[in-house]
């Protein structure tokens, strides 16, 4: 009896032992996808806060050289204007 009684004692220490085994695996497992999920979050947040940097620079970029198109177009328009001696707002008829 002690013979079958110190197998089975064997046996369950053995099956302990892999079970603990299997759930060290699978909390490392966690502890990396939770690794992984944060790195992708921090890297989404950086994205973020670099294409709304990026679009706000652009935005600003277009606005002045709206500006600056709509300066150059009105200074050539009083430069044509000037030259045929006209200052008149009315655009010529055919």
């Amino acid at each position: 009896m002690l013979k079958y009684s110190s197998a089975f004692l064997f046996a369950v220490l053995v099956s302990t032992a892999g079970a603990a085994e299997e759930s060290k695996v699978k909390q490392e497992t966690k502890e990396a996808g939770r690794a992984v999920g944060t790195a992708a979050r921090e890297v989404g947040q950086g994205t973020k806060k670099v294409t709304k940097e990026v679009g706000q620079t652009v935005r600003e970029v277009a606005r002045e050289t709206g500006h600056a198109f709509r300066d150059g177009a009105k200074e050539l328009k009083d430069a044509v204007q000037d030259k045929d001696g006209k200052k008149d707002s009315k655009p010529k008829s055919k």
